[in-house]
């Protein structure tokens, strides 16, 4: 469909998964300095997850028009 896909897990262990599940592009967030680039540079965020999340990093990736779906 032509989707971008990036993955985001708190372990570095997850990227082969990922990888393998078709991300595009990785990121881990040990480090909450991943999100300052990542900025305004997406259309959705999905989280998939239970965990609690940064959710104010993971909103500010979200381009003006974008969508998350927690």
């Amino acid at each position: 469909m032509g989707a971008d896909v990036t993955g985001f897990s708190h372990s570095e262990n997850k990227r082969e998964g990922a990888e393998r599940l078709g991300a595009d592009h990785f990121h881990p967030t040990d480090d909450e300095s991943v999100f300052q680039p990542l900025g305004g540079t997406f259309d959705l965020v999905v989280s998939t997850v239970s965990a609690d999340l940064p959710l104010g990093s993971y909103l500010a990736m979200l381009r003006i028009g974008g969508w998350s779906a927690p």
